[in-house]
This record gives C-alpha cells, structure tokens and sequence, in this order.
C-alpha cells in the first residue's frame, strides 16, 4: 500500500527523533506509534552495558498501555533508514490485541506499508485454539 500524507508525517517524527535523542555505543533506533485513538507515542531504543535492551518500538508501545492496544500505524527508523520491527515486536503487537494483526499498517520504506498480518503470516497460537 502506498503512503498517505499523515504516513510521510510520521516519517518526518521518526527522523528527527533519531536526530535529536540518545544515541547510544552501539545503535540506536528511534520509533513512532500512532494510536487506534490518535496519540503519537515516540519510542527510542535502549541498551545498557549489562547486556539489557529494549528496542523503539517496545518502549513505544509500552507508553500506550494500559490506556490503549490498538495500534494504527508505527516505524522505526535507523540513520535514516526505515526498518521492519523485529520478530518479537511483531509478536507483541500481534499479543496486545488481535486486532492490530488485521488493523496495525507498518511502515517499511519511504514509498511502502503493509500490515502486520503480512510480517507475521503463521500465527503459531492457532494451534492452541
């Protein structure tokens, strides 16, 4: 699916929150989440020398809730550069609220956006239903 304005806007967001924000040692990735609701929620990733991290989009997310697990739209961008959510990100998203599977588009280059049903494609909890 192309790009609408409001997608380029978010774009825009995650750009200069990379720019701006904590970069640490290694990398540092900045995300932003707009809300089934409408609330734009910055994310930027976090590592720590014990080993423990936390990427944007989890901190993004983690700023919604408890309020709200619907997920319009989200990015992450690294150096300018639009990445796909890691594999446990999607899983939680996917873990919030069902929903967002059919719901959530995810952002993944300057001209494409998908939703998360098509990075996630085998839900492995069907085997459980």
């Amino acid at each position: 699916m192309k790009l609408t304005k409001e997608d380029r806007e978010i774009i825009k967001k995650a750009e200069k929150l990379w720019k701006t924000k904590y970069i640490s040692k290694r990398h540092s990735v900045s995300s932003i989440l707009v809300s089934k609701k409408g609330k734009v929620l910055e994310g930027m990733s976090m590592e720590f020398e014990c080993g423990i991290a936390v990427c944007a989009e989890r901190v993004a997310m983690f700023k919604m809730m408890p309020e709200e697990d619907e997920i319009k739209t989200i990015i992450a961008m690294y150096d300018n550069k639009i990445i796909p959510p890691c594999g446990v990100c999607r899983e939680l998203m996917s873990e919030m609220n069902k929903k967002n599977l059919e719901n959530t588009w995810i952002i993944v280059s300057r001209n494409k956006k998908v939703k998360l049903k098509e990075l996630l494609k085998f839900d492995w909890q069907k085997v459980f239903q």
